[in-house]
């Protein structure tokens, strides 16, 4: 490993990009030993871009001392433009502190000071999102709580030259909302959270767009109303996000996506005007594709800009039940366009009646195919469409599918007394009715429909607390990344329904492919281990059988996925009792089969086509992960072929670019070059086929690794905590009961944040302790105080999908913190200790008890060696871009 190298997955070209600057051509002409160098100088120095707990000037006299240390070792020359390099990069680092300075000097003009944070905290969670990708650190976070407010950001940025990268909730599986540019500041909505009113006569919700999803559900319900914008993210997405992404969830069956159901909304454009769009005459129910949909766009008073019209196939192509691609959308401001033109601050949105009776079916198929459950939820569609043609007052609000491996992941549990082993494929219908009549009648149709079909059980809810406990395991998919730390490549294709069972078979055929290959890799690593001169002839034959399932042949068409698995396990049994003396290295070359093979899951919103393809990636693999990207563009390949789109909720961002079309990236950026030619509003997104930079993400099992050989104290136990919290896939669902999470009052210590200040902090020690041989004690005191914003409640445990236990984490680093003298004070700690059982005191509370603690980290920070910060000379360059 490269010596003093952060720890993060990303590419080496991405590294040498951002520090050295330098000509591919040129640095291929450096002698290896030279290029080496300059690897691991502008690798350590890249952790002031990804790691903001380090303190700048340690990564700086480490960088430079190795550099002079390797002066007589390398041609003069060379070393000469090795420091050129080196000295513009930090150049161009000061510069960028420089414009943070200026930025909050202007702030402050206009927003109170506890509205701009730039602690190491905020810049490393609001730098990355649900994905865990990051591209740079933002310059700072700001909080607006008025639209007026957002308008004068924005005319700021536009006068001093910053970007503005908008953000909601942070719940986005894309890489949306994460800036993509050093000098970018986010804006947060998160304190916009308030609902301004709830109109029973009109159906009508509206609320400032920082509001959490599931709290404008809540209000709604209060009211006996539905808002059935509900995607699996409503504990932490916000209704702005919805907007900007056109999110789904379950109800978009029926009900439609966001779009459908907004009335108007309050937009701040890139040259800071305010405007209001509202759909004309909406008629309460979803876009249908023979429909035209009429926005107005009006200004400040409230004089008509301009209308605009869209027919029913331009918002969802023919034949999709969802589609979130066409981003310029007939140039309809804000919707679906992820923050690329404009803040979205206010927003009003249609809510349906709320029907008396509910009954939720759970249906289970077993078998090697879940061919037979594509064709159910087909004949369940056209059950849905005849209903609604026939107005018989039933309505079929959620149609959810997840296949065996989320079964695995959730630790799923059977209702079948009937069949043997885990279902292939579970599915859930909920069926909403003001007539008990026709909901029975209805839902005894869909019995009999699942009977006409083998190797299927049906359950029917019988209660509201069985039906959620039903609906509990759909919320739970997130779980299919705890074996790999959280981590996954997330896709959202959506199919015409038609081409379901035909995706489903070509996901089979997928996985048994990426299980031979798999195989066929650690069959070729036992060969290495067996001597040459007598090889093994039943090695040979499993070759030839992987071979041939690779090639495609039909004679295993058949074979399932789950036989092959098995079949392997059986052969690995086989060659232990053959070969005693490799046992330990078969066994390992086994499990290395089995965690680093590619597992493709899928689950659908099944009514839309809309199916959400999951591969699992250990980060720190490039092997894996190349794997992976490998098998998306096979996938997306497919759902081209049927006539499918490469997402129908998530949106595009960072990590689906690749595969818009280039005709709808080109009307998007001609869009865009109109209203933002400056390019303020998260610049250098759905812009072109190609990211402007690689992503990176935090390798835990590299952290991990170096925290045990690293000379920390009670280092044992620093790597447990990190190992019970990698697993974290950062959906934010802690949120809805975490005491902690009160953003009107700067508070959003929530799990999901803390597990990636965590995360870098840890990383930051390690850092630290191997470059200056010392145990930072400000990162030290910045995990004090992120420590005291716990009340180890535990509320968080029982909503976590793969439950973490946060309140253990918690009290295990203070007491790792008491033991290095850094506990926090022992009357703040009992107060917390004692809010834990009563968290509706806590915002104001705990705002009481932090008034102390900027002064304390001040002391710490200055505890640092000042040997640590010897001065550097440092050329000067002409002023220019960053």
């Amino acid at each position: 490993m490269i010596h003093n190298a952060p720890h993060i997955n990303t590419d080496r070209q991405r590294i040498l990009h951002s520090v050295l600057d330098t000509p591919a051509s040129e640095f291929e002409s450096w002698p290896e030993d030279v290029r080496e160098l300059a690897i691991e100088l502008a690798t350590e120095f890249f952790i002031l871009h990804s790691n903001p707990f380090v303190h700048p000037e340690v990564v700086k006299n480490s960088v430079f001392s190795r550099l002079e240390a390797a002066r007589e070792t390398i041609p003069l020359p060379l070393y000469q433009r090795l420091m050129e390099k080196m000295e513009h990069f930090w150049y161009n680092y000061r510069q960028l502190l420089s414009l943070k300075e200026t930025i909050q000097e202007r702030m402050v003009e206009f927003l109170p000071e506890d509205s701009l944070v730039d602690s190491p905290h905020a810049l490393v969670q609001f730098s990355t999102d649900a994905t865990g990708l990051m591209l740079e650190l933002p310059l700072l976070v700001v909080f607006p709580e008025t639209t007026k407010q957002v308008q004068d950001i924005v005319h700021l940025a536009r006068e001093i030259g910053f970007f503005i990268i908008p953000r909601g909730g942070g719940s986005g599986l894309t890489g949306g909302a994460i800036p993509a540019l050093r000098n970018s500041v986010i804006l947060s909505l998160s304190r916009f959270k308030h609902i301004i009113d709830v109109d029973t006569e009109h159906r009508l919700l509206k609320a400032q767009t920082g509001v959490i999803t599931q709290e404008a559900i809540d209000a709604a319900t209060d009211k006996n109303l539905l808002l059935t914008i509900d995607p699996a993210s409503k504990w932490a997405s916000s209704l702005g996000g919805n907007i900007s992404e056109n999110a789904g969830g379950p109800f978009a069956f029926e009900y439609g996506t966001t779009l459908d159901n907004i009335v108007d909304y309050t937009m701040v454009r890139p040259q800071g005007d305010v405007i209001r769009v509202r759909r004309r005459n909406h008629p309460g129910h979803k876009i249908y594709p023979e429909e035209t949909v009429v926005f107005e766009v009006l200004d400040e008073q409230n004089e008509l800009l301009e209308t605009i019209s869209l027919q029913g196939e331009e918002i969802r192509a023919p034949g999709l039940g969802k589609d979130v691609t066409n981003k310029f959308l007939g140039g309809l401001p804000g919707v679906q366009k992820e923050g690329v033109d404009g803040i979205i601050t206010e927003a009003t949105f249609l809510l349906h009646p709320r029907l008396n009776h509910s009954r939720t079916l759970c249906l289970e198929f077993f078998g090697q195919s879940m061919h037979n459950a594509a064709l159910v939820i087909k004949d369940l569609v056209r059950l849905r469409n005849s209903i609604r043609e026939g107005s018989d007052g039933v309505t079929m609000s959620s149609l959810e599918e997840f296949g065996a491996k989320y079964v695995r992941a959730i630790e799923y549990q059977k209702k079948s007394q009937h069949y043997e082993g885990d279902p292939i494929s579970v599915l859930l219908v909920q069926l909403d009715s003001d007539s008990k009549r026709l909901l029975e009648d209805t839902l005894w149709t869909i019995v009999g429909m699942a009977d006409l079909y083998n190797d299927v059980d049906v359950f029917v809810a019988e209660t509201p607390e069985e039906a959620a406990a039903f609906w509990e395991d759909r919320h739970k998919l997130s779980a299919i990344s705890r074996r790999t730390s959280g981590f996954k490549i997330n896709e959202d294709v959506v199919l015409p329904l038609d081409k379901i069972p035909e995706f489903s078979d070509f996901l089979e055929t997928t996985n048994r492919r990426c299980l031979s290959q798999a195989y066929l890799e650690a069959l070729e690593r036992i060969e290495l281990q067996l001597p040459a001169e007598r090889p093994d002839d039943f090695v040979t034959m499993e070759k030839a059988v992987c071979r041939s399932i690779l090639d495609g042949e039909s004679a295993y068409a058949d074979l399932s996925e789950q036989s092959l698995a098995l079949q392997i396990h059986y052969f690995f049994r086989d060659l232990q009792n053959r070969y005693p003396g490799l046992q330990e290295t078969l066994q390992s070359i086994e499990d290395d089969l089995f965690f680093y093979r590619i597992e493709v899951a899928n689950h659908m919103h099944a009514g839309d086509g809309n199916c959400h393809v999951n591969i699992p990636v250990h980060s720190n693999s490039p092997s894996m992960l190349s794997k992976a990207e490998d098998t998306v563009d096979t996938v997306f390949r497919r759902v081209l072929e049927l006539k499918g789109e490469v997402s129908g909720e998530h949106g595009i961002g960072i990590t689906k670019i690749r595969y818009l079309s280039r005709e709808k990236i080109a009307a998007l950026k001609t869009y865009k070059q109109r209203i933002d030619p400056d390019n303020i509003l998260n610049p250098h997104k759905l812009q072109s086929n190609e990211p402007l930079i690689a992503p990176f993400t935090l390798s835990w099992e590299r952290l991990i690794k170096d925290v045990l050989n690293s000379e920390l104290p009670n280092k044992d136990k620093l790597a447990r905590q990190l190992k019970h919290i990698q697993i974290c896939t950062r959906c934010g669902k802690c949120k809805q009961v975490c005491p902690m999470y009160y953003p009107e009052k700067g508070f959003l210590h929530h799990p999901r944040n803390k597990n990636i200040s965590l995360g870098a902090m840890l990383s930051a020690l390690t850092y630290t302790q191997n470059t200056a041989l010392l145990t930072d004690p400000y990162v030290l005191s910045k995990l004090q105080e992120l420590m005291e914003y716990c009340t180890a409640c535990g509320k968080c445990l029982s909503i976590c999908p793969v439950k973490i236990d946060s309140a253990d984490v918690t009290l295990s680093f203070r007491s790792y913190l008491d033991k290095e003298g850094v506990a926090g004070h022992p009357i703040k700690s009992k107060m917390l200790n004692y809010f834990g059982n009563d968290p509706d005191m806590i915002p104001k509370a705990v705002k009481a008890m932090a008034l102390g603690q900027g002064l304390h980290n001040m002391v710490a920070g200055a505890l640092l060696p000042l040997h640590l910060f010897s001065i550097h000379p440092v050329v000067s360059f002409p002023e220019q871009g960053i």
